[in-house]
């Protein structure tokens, strides 16, 4: 222990001249620091940072080495010097029940500098490095620091970052804390745009809560896709499987023109769309387990079709295992 850092790990060497311990392999790097709350005693409380830098390599300088016995006070001593690239993971069970495995998904901390290591506050806990995120994202540069969770993570804006190797692409707000890589903002798949303000990144899929969710009609762009809009939907997208499941939570899709309504689910994919549920007509509505959606046609090969009268409750026409 200096200060407020805990070092655990092996080999480390103590220079008695430099007044130094070279700390050859720190395998767990923990921290505290002072916090804005007041202890029992009315003084400012420690705080721990919930997030370990790990596989670290470094030296600390005890003091001066002209002030072994700690005379004169140099409150920059101790002072940590991180020699090699070290890591942040994010693989605890805690944190989305460990879907970010830690052989390819972490932070890749730079060597750093830290003084001060008694009395250091939580502005001085910044750390340069990249993140490396399973494919979900390309390589980021940026900075951790402490988060609100007590987590040592970043919240940074993009545009247009690609997604899953380009599957698709994220505008806004990224998070990074103890509760995963979270985002709010615009996402692009095929003629597909999702507004959330709730999205969590997984490496093989992504779950959001859509504020607002669009497909554009489009007969040029394969796959074709006739216009569609709804709010507070359910999304989940399998970027790997081309498939985005759209899930109807309270409001009906809007589907070719704001007359006609689906009371059901969609799923976009790479070859095209498909749907399920009651598509209200005005005049007529439908009901199938498998609709096939173009841009201006549907299709599918069961369906109950009903053809309405003044009265909602009375229909005028009802055939059952009908071909559309």
């Amino acid at each position: 222990i200096a200060g407020l850092f805990r070092f655990e790990g092996k080999n480390f060497l103590f220079h008695y001249d430099s007044f130094k311990i070279n700390l050859q392999n720190i395998e767990k790097l923990n921290l505290k620091y002072i916090g804005e709350r007041l202890d029992k005693y009315g003084q400012p409380a420690l705080e721990e940072v919930k997030t370990t830098i790990n596989n670290v390599t470094g030296e600390l300088l005890i003091d001066r080495p002209d002030n072994k016995s700690g005379k004169n006070s140099y409150p920059e001593y101790p002072v940590f010097i991180s020699k090699e690239n070290s890591y942040v993971y994010f693989d605890d069970k805690k944190i989305r029940n460990g879907a970010y495995k830690k052989s390819n998904f972490y932070f890749l901390v730079y060597p750093f500098i830290i003084d001060s290591l008694d009395n250091f506050n939580k502005n001085t806990l910044i750390f340069d490095g990249k993140l490396i995120s399973a494919g979900i994202l390309p390589e980021i540069e940026t900075k951790l620091a402490l988060q609100k969770d007590q987590s040592l993570g970043f919240k940074i804006k993009v545009s247009e970052i690609p997604l899953y190797g380009g599957k698709g692409y994220f505008t806004d707000s990224l998070s990074l804390t103890n509760n995963g890589l979270e985002g709010k903002g615009i996402i692009n798949y095929l003629s597909s745009k999702t507004t959330s303000d709730e999205i969590v990144f997984y490496p093989d899929s992504l779950i959001a809560k859509a504020n607002e969710f669009y497909i554009d009609y489009t007969t040029v762009k394969k796959p074709e896709t006739p216009k569609v809009y709804s709010k507070n939907n359910n999304i989940k997208w399998y970027p790997y499987q081309d498939t985005m499941k759209i899930k109807r939570k309270d409001k009906d899709f809007q589907i070719f023109n704001d007359s006609i309504r689906l009371i059901g689910n969609l799923v976009l994919t790479d070859k095209g769309l498909s749907g399920n549920g009651m598509l209200d007509l005005k005049l007529a509505s439908l009901k199938s387990n498998q609709y096939r959606f173009l841009a201006n046609e549907l299709y599918s090969d069961t369906t109950e079709f009903i053809l309405k009268t003044t009265d909602q409750n009375t229909p005028l026409v009802y055939v059952n295992n009908v071909s559309t």
